[in-house]
């Protein structure tokens, strides 16, 4: 027997073969109306949903689903997944809790060096004038016009170069 899954999540569908592959019969609705009506329409063969924690799958749909076994929840948040709902069902909610807990350790260590070293260095902010955007920010184009030697590549933070955008 082939499981049926309803897909409210608008970002996998280079997974989705993978799913297809394995003998998954997907329903894609990654939007309100979609949703609404795939739950209308197939809500007794749907055995599986797969969503995000902002799209969540509230009571009502619960309710709606009698197949349903599990609410697979991408990422870590499950906050509009009712877990009353799918508790009193008796249904497995899952997520995926720490699961780029390395990846945001890289980047706050990364952010930390940035701002230990300067890199990039304070940008000022963009002003509008006639209708032109203007913003400073460092140019290798300009740089050496404002640092005045080859030793820097780029213009000290006090004179910034000025590009318009």
């Amino acid at each position: 027997m082939t499981a049926t899954v309803l897909v409210l999540v608008e970002t996998i569908n280079d997974y989705l073969p993978i799913l297809e592959h394995q003998g998954f019969h997907l329903i894609l609705a990654p939007t309100p109306a979609e949703r609404a009506q795939a739950i209308a329409t197939h809500g007794a063969r749907i055995d599986a949903v797969l969503t995000r924690g902002p799209l969540g799958l509230y009571a009502e749909e619960i309710a709606a689903l009698p197949a349903l076994k599990i609410i697979c929840v991408i990422g870590a948040g499950y906050e509009h997944v009712d877990l009353q709902a799918a508790s009193d069902r008796g249904l497995t909610v899952t997520n995926g809790a720490g699961v780029n807990a390395s990846s945001v350790a890289d980047h706050a260590m990364a952010l930390l060096l940035s701002l230990v070293r300067d890199i990039p260095g304070p940008m000022p902010p963009c002003a509008v004038a006639n209708g032109r955007k203007s913003c400073a920010r460092p140019s290798p184009a300009n740089a050496w016009a404002f640092s005045g030697s080859a030793q820097s590549a780029w213009p000290s933070p006090s004179v910034p170069a000025m590009v318009s955008t």
